[in-house]
């Protein structure tokens, strides 16, 4: 009799051992599938404006607006990434931003080809907010491309609208003439001006005074410095134009290019490159021209006989057009 109930209540309690680990296991269950709920990483819309600015040096800022949908979820591991490609040409200077508890502003980093690229914080959550990227325009000009399209690692999908704009930026130092055509053996004087507080990238006396020397003027093959750089307004609180006198280094020269080495101050001032000017020689030669203007191509005109008075031209060889002789 003993035994029997010992079987009894033996078998009770391994009834209520199985209904305990049922239970539990239920709750693991449970529990996994409450987990994954809260990690659930959100979609994001980001937005891209900004740029256009045609400033030579100024600023141009670019601003990412983000949507997470559910707004506030946690950032998984805190290996996730934003990053934009931004032209190579603008210079980098911070990135700032508000309202994304993921992203510290601190954690991102321009890199290679001008990639910023900033790193989410794990167990910090997902926010709307925005992010804007700081840069200045190159001194020396160019074309600014439109942003390149973003990146977001970390959420379940990113959508992301590019409406930034692009510019084309000026030379802070321009010259003139920005082109010229002569006939061989006549010098070209090229002005290149430069603003209040510039000046020539060898002068760093930090003096106040605007100094130019030969080793800040540029010349490509096929030229020759006759005279110059010149300072027209040594005062460097003013604006001054600083001339430079080029001529055909070769009786064969087709002519060439010819810029200056500036620099935004004389005490450790950004140094870059003045806008570049051309030369072209060619070869000369005179050609009547008739009383209307026109070129007279053939030996006898009816309105042209011999002995009418021709003005003569000179016009570069094979061709219409004018050019000087004399400097």
């Amino acid at each position: 009799m003993s035994k029997e109930i010992a079987q009894t209540v033996g078998g009770k309690r391994i009834a209520w051992l199985i209904a305990i680990v049922a239970a539990f296991a239920v709750m693991a269950t449970l529990g996994t599938q409450w987990q994954k709920s809260e990690a659930a990483l959100p979609t994001a819309a980001v937005t891209l404006t900004g740029g256009g600015s045609t400033t030579p040096g100024g600023a141009v800022a670019y601003t990412a607006t983000f949507t997470f949908n559910p707004s506030g979820s946690v950032a998984a591991g805190g290996a996730g990434t934003f990053s934009v490609d931004f032209d190579d040409d603008l210079v980098y200077v911070s990135t700032t931003g508000t309202g994304i508890a993921a992203i510290d502003t601190a954690d991102c980093s321009n890199g290679a080809g001008n990639v910023v690229t900033c790193g989410d914080d794990a167990g910090d959550f997902w926010t709307d907010g925005t992010l804007i990227f700081n840069f200045t325009n190159p001194l020396a000009g160019g074309t600014i491309s439109v942003a390149g399209t973003c990146t977001l690692t970390d959420v379940t999908s990113v959508s992301c609208t590019n409406s930034t704009a692009g510019a084309t930026v000026a030379n802070a130092v321009q010259v003139t003439p920005e082109t010229a055509t002569n006939a061989m053996g006549v010098a070209e004087v090229y002005s290149f001006a430069l603003p209040a507080g510039y000046t020539c990238a060898s002068d760093d006396a930090d003096d106040a005074t605007r100094t130019c020397a030969i080793g800040d003027v540029n010349v490509s093959a096929g030229l020759t410095v006759v005279s110059g750089p010149t300072v027209a307004d040594s005062v460097l609180a003013n604006a001054s134009a600083v001339t430079v006198t080029v001529i055909n280094s070769s009786t064969s020269s087709t002519g060439g290019t010819v810029s200056l080495d500036v620099s935004t101050s004389d005490d450790g001032g950004t140094d870059f490159i003045s806008e570049v000017g051309t030369k072209t020689y060619v070869e000369a030669e005179l050609r009547h021209i008739a009383d209307d203007a026109s070129v007279i191509t053939g030996q006898e005109i009816n309105s042209n006989v011999r002995g009418s008075r021709h003005t003569i031209c000179t016009v570069a060889e094979g061709t219409s057009n004018a050019i000087q002789i004399l400097a």
